[in-house]
């Protein structure tokens, strides 16, 4: 008489392999997460081996250096119309959400519209942009300030000064190496783990933000001379940026 083997029934499989599945897949991410972490050591214990760029073959005279400076006109020609076209694009893109008793565009010819209050410690320190695609050349970038002036409009300097000051003499909490972006920055920032250090709020990047303090800066009404803002014009900006 044969006697087989009974087949194990599916509720009990699942019962023992969910539990098995679920720590190996925790494992993973642990591990995942840890070679991000530290592939320094990683790559010292195991070796890590050496990048080596080469040329192909036939295109050892071509012109690589893409950001050099720029020498024919041709070249600089490009640059401008360039330049130009991302203007426009950056024009065309911006959305006036509101418009309340059609307060804007600004009319110069308005006795008193043609000079400005500019609130807001980000008008002094605006960010450009962020990390990774974010991320943008601020050589060229135009300030809030020389944007207004460029278009006719005077800014009332002794805010421009205050915000200024204040930024100097102040300072905001912020993970170290918070311009490469790690993964370990990013971690260490979520979970408020890590050195952390304390950096004048006038040298707060404007732009490769990476992982570290996004918390909005603003000085304290305090600093301001609304007197003399009042004196100065009616017309007044906030700006808000982080």
């Amino acid at each position: 008489m044969q006697s087989g083997k009974k087949r194990m029934r599916q509720g009990k499989m699942l019962a023992i392999w969910t539990p098995v599945l679920a720590v190996l897949v925790a494992l993973m991410i642990v591990v995942t997460v840890g070679m991000n972490m530290f592939p320094k050591p990683l790559d010292f214990y195991f070796g890590g081996g050496k990048m080596v760029l080469s040329k192909a073959e036939g295109t050892e005279d071509w012109e690589d250096d893409y950001y050099g400076e720029i020498a024919s006109s041709e070249e600089k020609a490009l640059y401008e119309q360039a330049n130009a076209l991302t203007e426009q694009i950056a024009g065309e893109g911006f959305v006036l959400l509101k418009n309340k008793d059609g307060a804007l565009p600004l009319d110069q010819d308005v006795p008193g519209e043609k000079s400005v209050n500019a609130f807001g410690w980000s008008f002094t320190h605006p960010v450009y942009g962020g990390t990774g695609s974010g991320n943008v050349k601020t050589d060229t970038a135009v300030t809030p300030q020389k944007g207004l002036e460029n278009a006719g409009f005077t800014v009332n300097e002794t805010l421009i000064e205050a915000y200024t000051d204040w930024s100097k003499s102040n300072y905001y909490t912020n993970a170290v190496n918070t311009t490469t972006g790690s993964t370990t920055t990013a971690l260490m920032s979520a979970f408020g783990r890590g050195e952390r250090v304390s950096i004048s709020c006038d040298e707060r990047p404007t732009v490769i933000y990476g992982y570290g303090n996004w918390d909005i800066i603003e000085a304290p009404v305090s600093v301001i001379d609304m007197e003399q803002a009042e004196e100065y014009s009616d017309v007044a900006i906030v700006m808000i940026g982080r």
